[in-house]
């Protein structure tokens, strides 16, 4: 697990350092110099481009798009564009201020869509109202997108990635904002959906994005099969249906690093309703995960299957409706490491901690303060081998029936 966390850190490091040297290798490989075409609201119609390409505004994003080569710049003046750009070829979208500079999808189809493998690069901007059946705010197929200084904002999909869709390419999000996006029926991932590609994101908030509140699953983020990395990142007041009303990742790797899982929900008979994984690996490294709540089990993280390592977390004042108000865990190898688990309430086993049929390193953690209204207010555990356990303390937990700090489950 901790060489699977190693190598999902690295792979983000190594194509964040490709996609930054991308603008240099493209004027190298281009037919000539790269230029900066300017969009202006104002600017007079044209057919087709300028002669020379940069000898003057255009009045539509999509016309200067349309007239780049490979690598150029395409600088955007502040105003609200309403348009739904595709792009093919490597470019760069500068705007000037994310208050100022808006392009809104008209609910007509996506903002910005990425139909080729190539890089893409966006700062500056707003992405806003947009529609499609996948990734309402920026869909990329097989293509790669950075987005810095960003609003992506009250976007809307069909099925997953209301805000973001990435389908086996790459997607990069800095000190951004992904914020009241959704996801329609049975779909996943309402404010950022990878499916079997890379996803980072670094000093980004995403909040109170809103999966199907049926059967769809991870309001704020949403990792299928793919290698994801949240950094610095607050994923508040998301919610979902079915699971991970803050995170998911499903037979993927998840890393996250500092941060906050925040305020994050879901329905009655959801799991994990900060973070969840099914068969997939999560990492919380120094990360506060309070305030969630699940209707099922899990309130601030659950697992079914994979490895689930906390190490420094805080783990406080989350519910679940069933077992498991703080962590669920359920046939997953899981490491615990100088943590706290505290405050945490669960109406049935585990206000703490729930566990069985996995594996439990215990290290250097405080569990306390934690409510059941059945058994094991602090520590539930059922048929797991206990393969570490030194250093911790386990006290001052509640349940109504039997063990208030640990309770474990004859064989």
């Amino acid at each position: 697990m901790l060489r699977q966390t190693s190598r999902a850190a690295l792979l983000a490091v190594a194509l964040i350092l490709a996609l930054a040297v991308a603008p240099a290798t493209l004027q190298a490989q281009g037919d000539e110099e790269q230029i900066v075409l300017e969009v202006a609201p104002d600017a007079p119609p044209i057919s087709g481009c300028h002669t020379p390409r940069d000898s003057g505004p255009y009045r539509t994003i999509q016309a200067a798009v349309d007239c780049t080569l490979p690598g150029d710049t395409v600088a955007i003046a502040p105003a609200r564009y309403v348009e739904n750009l595709v792009i093919v070829q490597p470019v760069s979208l500068y705007g000037t201020d994310p208050a100022t500079t808006v392009i809104d999808g008209g609910a007509a189809g996506s903002v910005i869509t990425i139909d080729e493998p190539v890089p893409v690069f966006i700062f500056n901007l707003t992405l806003t109202n947009g529609f499609g059946e996948y990734g309402g705010g920026v869909f990329t197929y097989d293509g790669e997108a950075v987005l810095s200084n960003c609003v992506i904002s009250d976007n809307a999909a069909e099925n997953s990635g209301g805000g973001l869709y990435t389908y086996q390419g790459a997607i990069f999000v800095l000190d951004s904002i992904v914020h009241g996006n959704t996801s329609g029926r049975m779909g996943n991932g309402a404010g950022v959906y990878a499916y079997s590609g890379t996803l980072f994101l670094e000093n980004v908030e995403v909040n109170e994005n809103h999966a199907d509140e049926a059967l769809g699953s991870g309001g704020g983020v949403y990792n299928y099969e793919g290698v994801s990395f949240l950094v610095d990142t607050i994923v508040r007041d998301n919610s979902a249906g079915r699971s991970g009303g803050g995170i998911i990742t499903y037979n993927g790797t998840l890393t996250m690093v500092g941060g906050e899982l925040v305020g994050n929900a879901v329905a009655e008979t959801g799991e994990g309703g900060g973070a969840y994984t099914y068969s997939g690996d999560l990492t919380l490294d120094n990360v506060n995960v309070s305030h969630n709540q699940a209707g099922l089990s899990g309130g601030g993280v659950g697992t079914r299957g994979g490895y689930l390592v906390l190490h420094r977390a805080t783990i406080t004042n989350n519910i679940a409706g069933g077992p498991g108000g703080g962590v669920f865990v359920y046939s997953t190898h899981t490491r615990i490491t100088e943590s706290f688990i505290t405050g945490n309430n669960a109406r049935l086993s585990g206000g703490g901690l729930y566990i069985t049929g996995s594996t439990l390193r215990l290290i250097e953690t405080r569990i306390s303060g934690n409510e059941t209204g059945v058994s094991g207010g602090g520590l539930y555990i059922a048929r797991t081998e206990f393969r570490d356990n030194f250093e911790n303390i386990i006290d001052d937990n509640t349940a109504v029936t039997t063990g208030p700090d640990i309770f474990e489950q004859p064989e």
